[in-house]
């Protein structure tokens, strides 16, 4: 228990979430802005308003300036593969550590198996944290805690956000994937969910082969202040299509399967423009 360290990486990543958050607030309230400049009457943009002016207080001094004109680029969230090797794999995510700029890794094993996950999220806080970068562990929030990572990645949409919340504190970070459904977002989202996750973003041969309209993304980036991460199926093509709309973008198994994963990564950030 001694060698498992506090927090190190996440508040770099806290940080950038929030960020993410403070660009979202911003670009709802130039959304406002916008539709009362333009003085649209339709019942949808009526509708987005209202939810806007909602969830904002807004004053002119909020809305006077609006820095969306020239949209950030999303931020890289790396998702481990669902295997590796011990030995080989923590060099691998240094170097791409060290040559891109990502802002969360997702520790993502497909083992159960409390001792492998453990030796695993040791060796790569070493490797992120050297780097000011959080760690998080997909869905196992008392393992993630105990072994001094950042944060915990859930996969039930909103059911154990509130709870996960409460165990890790305000300085965790805490998503929740929400698959294809515009509700269960919104609802982790008001649970308090630092992000939400929506993916895949194309049909495939796994699962039922659902994918998520890419209308939601931009959807999301007008009416709901919570950062949204797209992941699952990513290719430069819908890479290109979802930055606009997208804070963060959920890259893994596109770039583990390649030979050569540092060089796909960087097709995928050329991507985003």
């Amino acid at each position: 228990a001694d060698q498992h360290k506090g927090r190190g990486g996440g508040k770099v990543t806290i940080r950038l979430f929030k960020h993410a958050r403070l660009i979202c607030r911003q670009r709802l309230r130039c959304n406002v802005r916008r539709l009362f400049s333009q003085k649209i009457h339709g019942p949808w943009r009526i509708m987005i308003f209202l939810l806007c002016a909602l969830r904002l207080l807004i004053s002119p001094e909020d809305a006077k300036d609006c820095p969306m004109d020239t949209p950030e680029t999303p931020q890289i969230y790396l998702i481990t593969p669902p295997e590796f090797e011990l030995s080989t794999f923590p060099d691998l995510l240094a170097r791409i550590l060290d040559t891109h700029k990502v802002a969360c890794v997702r520790l993502d094993l497909a083992s159960r198996d409390e001792d492998r996950l453990s030796r695993a999220a040791d060796v790569l806080r070493e490797v992120t944290h050297a780097r000011d970068i959080a760690l998080v562990m997909a869905e196992h929030t008392m393992l993630a805690d105990r072994l001094g990572l950042d944060g915990v990645h859930l996969t039930d949409a909103a059911r154990s956000v509130r709870d996960t919340r409460k165990a890790l504190g305000d300085d965790a970070i805490v998503g929740a994937y929400c698959g294809q459904s515009r509700h269960d977002g919104m609802a982790a989202g008001e649970a308090g969910a630092d992000y939400i996750s929506f993916g895949p973003v194309q049909a495939s041969a796994l699962g039922d082969g659902s994918f998520v309209d890419p209308e939601l993304f931009e959807w999301w980036s007008e009416v709901i202040e919570v950062p949204v991460v797209a992941e699952g199926a990513l290719d430069e093509t819908t890479v290109a299509r979802l930055a606009p709309y997208s804070d963060f973008f959920g890259i893994g198994e596109e770039i583990w399967r390649t030979d050569d994963p540092d060089a796909a990564l960087g097709a995928l950030i050329g991507a985003m423009g």
